[in-house]
C-alpha cells in the first residue's frame, strides 16, 4: 500500500522546500542542516 504525504499547510512546504534548496546549495547554517536532517528522517518513517 503506498502513501502520499502531504504538508499540513502551505507554510510547511515553503518551509521544507526552503531547507532542501539552502541544503542542496550548501548556504544551510548548522541549525537548518539539523531541522532538515531531523525531518527528513522523520519523512522517511511515516512512509
Amino acid at each position: 500500500m503506498a502513501y502520499e504525504i502531504q504538508m499540513g499547510i502551505p507554510e510547511m512546504e515553503k518551509l521544507w522546500n526552503k531547507l532542501r534548496r539552502k541544503n542542496k546549495e550548501g548556504t544551510a547554517g548548522k541549525a537548518e542542516k539539523q531541522l532538515y536532517k531531523k525531518w527528513g528522517n522523520a519523512l522517511k518513517k511515516l512512509s
